[in-house]
């Protein structure tokens, strides 16, 4: 039986990390606020924009998920990818590629006919192939 120690979960080191990844946050808003102000519009309303584009309605919450929960599960493939001790990159390139191929395949007239439990596992394979099954 393994034991969890205490000390590995201290606060003072949690708040040391997420306080400096909230200055780096913060920084990284300044900066792109100086970028706005460069080429001539208001920061506070391009954050705004970007907020009332992400969380504005319902529909815009839904949307926003659906695009971006691909990606969430790339990033969570490579952290654990790196939590085992491989080295990945490209993870989202692979996703792209393979969601391309699996999107042609899924469009050929001569899967019309085609029974859908035998059709997805094809389009599926199909993304497999060309996504992160290619070998390097």
């Amino acid at each position: 039986m393994s034991t969890i120690s205490i000390r590995k979960y201290a606060p003072k080191k949690y708040l040391a990390e997420n306080g400096a990844l909230a200055g780096l946050l913060l920084l990284a808003l300044v900066i792109a606020g100086v970028v706005i102000v460069v080429v001539g519009s208001n920061p506070f309303e391009a954050y705004w924009a970007l907020l009332r584009g992400m969380f504005g309605s319902a529909d815009r919450i839904n949307a926003s998920l659906g695009r971006s929960t691909p990606f969430i599960g790339a990033a969570l493939a490579v952290a654990f990818a790196f939590r085992a001790g491989l080295f990945n990159i490209g993870a989202e390139g692979q996703l792209l590629v393979g969601a391309t191929a699996a999107a042609w395949v899924g469009t050929f007239s001569v899967l019309a006919d085609v029974p859908g439990p035998i059709a997805i596992p094809l389009i599926i394979l199909a993304g497999r192939v060309r996504g992160p099954g290619r070998p390097a």
